[in-house]
């Protein structure tokens, strides 16, 4: 990859609560920012570069908008960070490369084991990662539901008293665990390779998102993420949610792995302000730049707010 400035960046997700955080730190690393959305309404229209809106990932025509954006724009570095749109670009990753274009994102397989709650479950069991009690069928042991693919707290439901009459197809049923949240966010320089481990405690949380949250130490949790991360043979910017329940189970550890985001996080702001701005790191490690971590700011701590964006339609 040819490292231009400024870097032609296209980014999804311009409706998302977190846009203005994302776009505050691509800026700081000099990105010249194209945003897309499927809709025009979108709050990120009004801060990005450019602004373009695109159809749902799965539509007959996806190939040849993304295509068009990004010739147009001549964009070289993608940032998917839409949970939709993750199979998408991986499957596209080494055919653009080909083009110049750099997709950051890990590869498909990968994609597909961590978007099925089902499949994650059963790798993480199958090298001894430690996760929820998971079948596909209410217990009394497993009463708080899941949509096998969603993402977020959609869908997410606990039922001490028995299976809603009207519950969704494609669920599957985990054990309730109460306790603190962790958020680890990885960021990986080459296939498996852990560059940054950083662990948030998530400390008050909106519909999923995280508005106060702090980076605490937890060696254990940080060992658990980096053999995750080797395994999964992660690439890039990934996010892995953990429960910490207070009773031990017999085992060694007693947290467990809930959620297995392999994309930027919505609270990365922290983590970023904790260490660097990886998004500056993004094309060094895609042109396997040898980099080197700097130490964790234990401690540090975020708390959100809203901002207003005022324009005339």
């Amino acid at each position: 990859m040819k490292i231009s400035a400024p870097i032609r960046v296209l980014a999804e997700g311009a409706d998302s609560m977190v846009i203005g955080s994302h776009l505050d730190w691509m800026k700081k690393a000099g990105y010249h920012v194209v945003l897309i959305d499927i809709t025009e309404e979108a709050t990120g229209r009004h801060l990005a570069d450019h602004f373009e809106v695109v159809p749902k990932y799965g539509a007959s025509n996806i190939d040849a908008v993304m295509a068009d954006i990004i010739s147009r724009h001549n964009i070289e570095l993608v940032v998917p960070s839409v949970d939709e749109g993750l199979p998408f670009w991986a499957s596209r990753r080494e055919e653009w490369a080909k083009k110049g274009v750099h997709i950051l994102v890990s590869n498909l397989e990968t994609i597909e084991i961590c978007q099925d709650k089902l499949r994650s479950h059963e790798f993480l069991v199958e090298h001894g990662l430690p996760s929820p009690k998971t079948q596909m069928t209410w217990s009394q042991e497993t009463s708080f539901m899941k949509p096998r693919i969603g993402r977020g707290s959609r869908g997410v439901r606990y039922c001490p008293e028995g299976p809603p009459a009207s519950s969704a197809e494609n669920v599957l049923w985990q054990e309730y665990l109460d306790g603190p949240e962790f958020t680890v966010d990885l960021l990986c320089s080459a296939p498996g390779e852990v560059l940054y481990c950083v662990i948030r405690q998530r400390l008050t949380t909106s519909n999923g998102l995280s508005v106060k949250s702090r980076v605490v130490a937890h060696p254990e949790i940080e060992k658990t993420a980096r053999n995750l991360a080797k395994v999964a043979n992660f690439f890039g910017p990934v996010n892995v949610q953990f429960i910490e329940f207070g009773q031990n189970r017999g085992t060694e550890n007693c947290f467990c792995i809930t959620d297995i985001n392999p994309r930027i996080s919505g609270g990365q702001a922290l983590t970023l302000d904790a260490t660097e701005n990886w998004f500056a790191l993004y094309p060094k490690i895609l042109i396997g730049e040898k980099l080197k971590a700097r130490p964790v700011k234990i401690g540090r701590t975020l708390n959100r707010c809203f901002k207003n964006i005022f324009f005339d339609s």
